[in-house]
């Protein structure tokens, strides 16, 4: 492996193991990925769920019924189509979203002030080429 290739997992593995960082990644997977596509995206079809997760319908589902057991979202038949379901967040559910979104909030402050404003945006735009160069490749 090329020495770059070794130093760019290195800092990946260094990044995973900063103490604030389960704060960022806690909206990328599970139930506070649900939440934030309920509250932030406006997202209540399964389906289009598992797409934005790129997860099976069948984990969503999954999630979803392990987050009705704990009171942090609700069913309920949907009123236009008896076939549908309506996912809403309770408020408990709102409140846990609100609960870890602020705490996002505030180490993402801490980040950009840490490297500065012009690392903050050169980060983003190296993110953004990353996704957009990457899409859809596949080893």
């Amino acid at each position: 492996m090329e020495k770059y290739q070794e130093q760019f997992i290195t800092e990946l593995i260094n990044l995973m193991r900063l103490e604030g960082i389960e704060t960022i990644t806690t909206f990328l997977t599970g139930e506070d990925a649900i939440l934030r596509l309920l509250v932030v995206n406006n997202i209540y079809n399964p389906q289009l769920m598992a797409n934005g997760l790129s997860v099976s319908k069948g984990r969503i589902s999954a999630l979803l019924k392990e987050m009705s057991k704990k009171g942090l979202i609700t069913f309920s038949i949907n009123e236009e189509d008896h076939r549908k379901f309506d996912i809403k967040p309770t408020d408990k559910g709102l409140q846990h979203f609100l609960n870890k979104a602020i705490r996002a909030e505030q180490y993402f402050q801490i980040l950009f002030e840490k490297i500065g404003l012009e690392n903050s945006l050169k980060l983003i735009d190296m993110l953004h080429m990353i996704n957009e160069e990457m899409k859809g490749v596949t080893v």
